[in-house]
């Protein structure tokens, strides 16, 4: 709903005690100002099901992409997160590879 694949139909989406988006009384979505969305989106990642990496990029490159352009990270800063991310779900010794050379599970 925050990237705007798909329109809110109940509820709400709250993120640090904020309030995003809500349904209305009449049930229509309300958003926050975009400049807000934005700000939460800044947070957060977007994990598809269909394994969306580029192909032509190992591991490592497809995890500092985000950070290094749309945080301005440095890229040393990138790969320190970038290594503490792999080590939590046990892919550190996957870091060099390319998405084909992963199991569906991998990726």
């Amino acid at each position: 709903c925050l990237n705007h694949l798909e329109r809110i139909d109940s509820g709400r989406i709250e993120i640090e005690g904020e309030t995003i988006a809500q349904n209305n009384s009449e049930g229509q979505a309300v958003y926050s100002s975009e400049a807000k969305i934005t700000q939460a989106r800044r947070k957060m990642g977007m994990v598809f099901q269909n394994f969306n990496l580029f192909p032509h990029k190992s591991v490592m490159e497809n995890l500092i992409m985000a950070p290094t352009r749309v945080k301005n990270m440095d890229k040393a800063e990138a790969e320190e997160s970038a290594r503490l991310l792999l080590a939590k779900v046990g892919l550190s010794q996957k870091a060099d590879n390319y998405p084909f050379e992963l199991s569906g599970g991998q990726q």
